[in-house]
C-alpha cells in the first residue's frame, strides 16, 4: 500500500500524440520539489519504478547510445587507408540513425517543459553530445574530409556522456554525487580565484607588454626590455683556443617568449604561476 494517491498509477487511455506530447501525473510534479525525495515512501516508490521497468529502459537507452558512440568512434579512430569508404559510409549513416533515436527524447523533453529544459545545463550538454556527432557525420558524408577539430569535439562529448550514464548505478552514483557536491561547495572559491587571476593578469600585462613594434620574422633590437627579441638567449662562437668570436647567434622568439604580450596569454601565465606556487607549497608541506 502506498499513502500518496496517484503517484503509482497511470491513465489507461493512451494516444499516439503522447509520443511527443507527454502527459503529466503527480509523480512528475516531484521535479519541482526535490525535497520530497528525502521521504522514505518517495524513495520506496522510485526504487519500485526503477526495479520494475526503469532499469530495463535505461539499459536499452544506454545500449543504443553505446552503438551510436561506437559507430562514430570507429570511423574517427581507424585510419582511412585501413577501412574502405563503403564501411565508413555505413557507420556514418548508422551514427545519424542512432542519433535521431536519442534526439527524439530531447525533443519530447523540450515540448513537455521547454523553460525547464532550456534552464538546465545538463540538457544542453546532452543535446550537444547528440547533434555534434550527427552534424559531423553529415559533413563527413558530404565532403569526406571534415576538420580535425570538430571530430575531436564530437569524440570528447560522446565519451563524456557515456561516462555520465554510470551515475544511475548505485556503485558509481555515489562518486558522481561527491564530485558534484564538491563542485557546488567550491564554486564561490573558483569565482574569487578567477577574479584574482584576471586582476593579476591585467596588471602584469600593462607592466610587461612591449611598448615598441616588433615582428617575429624581422629582428628588432631596441631599448624596450619587454621586446621578445631582447628576451631570447644569445650565443657566441668560442674557438678552440678560448677566443670569443664577434659573431652572435640570437634565438628566434615566438608567442611563448613573453606571455604578457597579449591579455589572453597573460591570464594563462598568471594561472600557471599561481598553480605552480600552490603545488610548490604543497610539496614543501
Amino acid at each position: 500500500m502506498f499513502p500518496l494517491l496517484g503517484f503509482a498509477t497511470y491513465s489507461k487511455k493512451y494516444s499516439y500524440s503522447e509520443l511527443f506530447y507527454l502527459q503529466g501525473n503527480p509523480f512528475t510534479s516531484l521535479l519541482d520539489a526535490p525535497d520530497y525525495y528525502k521521504w522514505w515512501n518517495i524513495k520506496a516508490l522510485v526504487s519500485f519504478k526503477w526495479n520494475t521497468y526503469g532499469r530495463l529502459y535505461y539499459l536499452i537507452i544506454w545500449a543504443v547510445y553505446s552503438a551510436f558512440m561506437c559507430c562514430f568512434l570507429i570511423v574517427s579512430t581507424i585510419p582511412e587507408h585501413k577501412i574502405s569508404w563503403n564501411y565508413q559510409a555505413i557507420l556514418l549513416v548508422a551514427t545519424i540513425f542512432f542519433g535521431l533515436f536519442h534526439l527524439i527524447f530531447e525533443v519530447r523533453q523540450f515540448i513537455y517543459r521547454p523553460i525547464a529544459y532550456i534552464a538546465s545545463p545538463w540538457n544542453w550538454f546532452d543535446l550537444a553530445a547528440i547533434l555534434v556527432p550527427m552534424i559531423t557525420s553529415l559533413i563527413w558524408l558530404h565532403e569526406k574530409t571534415p576538420s580535425t577539430w570538430i571530430i575531436t569535439i564530437a569524440t570528447f562529448l560522446l565519451e563524456i556522456k557515456f561516462l555520465l550514464f554510470f551515475r544511475a548505478l548505485d556503485y558509481f552514483g555515489t562518486y558522481f554525487a561527491i564530485m558534484i557536491g564538491v563542485a557546488q561547495k567550491v564554486f564561490s572559491f573558483l569565482v574569487v580565484l578567477g577574479i584574482l587571476v584576471l586582476a593579476f593578469a591585467h596588471s602584469l600585462h600593462l607592466l610587461l607588454r612591449p611598448t615598441s613594434e616588433y615582428s617575429y620574422d624581422q629582428p628588432s633590437l631596441t631599448d624596450d626590455f619587454n621586446n621578445p627579441w631582447n628576451l631570447v638567449p644569445t650565443y657566441q662562437f668560442i674557438s678552440s683556443n678560448g677566443t670569443v668570436g664577434k659573431s652572435t647567434l640570437i634565438e628566434t622568439p615566438d608567442d611563448s617568449t613573453n606571455l604578457f604580450t597579449m591579455f589572453s596569454t597573460s591570464i594563462l601565465a598568471v594561472y600557471f604561476m599561481l598553480t605552480g606556487i600552490i603545488l610548490y607549497n604543497n610539496l614543501l608541506s
